[in-house]
């Protein structure tokens, strides 16, 4: 089965590669989006720190009403130190998790923002890793769509450059 470390092991991958990523953004394309109604390329950066800890805390608690303040200051601290601040936010949330009773992930209800009802494990599982593992797709297909065509599925699946191809 799959255990509260496993767990903790995707969710660190998905950080490692996320942050993988960011270093492979050219200088100057912070603004590039690829439709006049999507999020920028920094907009998605300061964004993606939001769904670990930030988000963690307030599905916790039930209580969304300071959220926005909590994403706030996360994209405020995400422009200014990218991987500095996936590394905290990372470090918090494993710490969140790890602080729960291994009875609760099947049998404590949430709510979410939505208004739906769902168990704590399946929370976690749809709202944190789910929601990483889209983002660094975004960030992926971003970096491919403003000119970064060096990376590959290695960079995006497993946070490596490609090894050289043999001649």
């Amino acid at each position: 089965m799959f255990t509260r470390q496993d767990y903790i092991d995707s969710v660190n991958h998905e950080v490692a590669v996320i942050k993988h990523l960011h270093s492979k953004v050219p200088p100057g394309k912070l603004d590039f989006r690829p439709t006049e109604k999507q999020r920028s390329l920094q907009e998605l950066l300061e964004y993606i720190p939001c769904n670990l800890a930030a988000i963690a805390k307030h599905l916790l608690s039930g209580d969304f009403s300071a959220a926005k303040g909590t994403f706030d200051a996360v994209k405020e601290s995400a422009r200014a130190d990218f991987p500095g601040t996936m590394d905290r936010e990372a470090n918090a949330f494993i710490m969140i998790v790890q602080a729960i009773p291994e009875a609760d992930f099947a049998t404590r209800d949430l709510r979410t923002p939505m208004g739906t009802t769902v168990k704590l494990g399946s929370a976690l599982v749809n709202w944190n890793l789910k929601f990483l593992t889209g983002y660094k797709m975004q960030l992926f297909l971003y970096l491919k769509q403003c000119g970064v065509s060096e990376i590959s599925t290695s960079n995006c699946w497993r946070g490596t450059d490609a090894p050289p191809k043999k001649a």
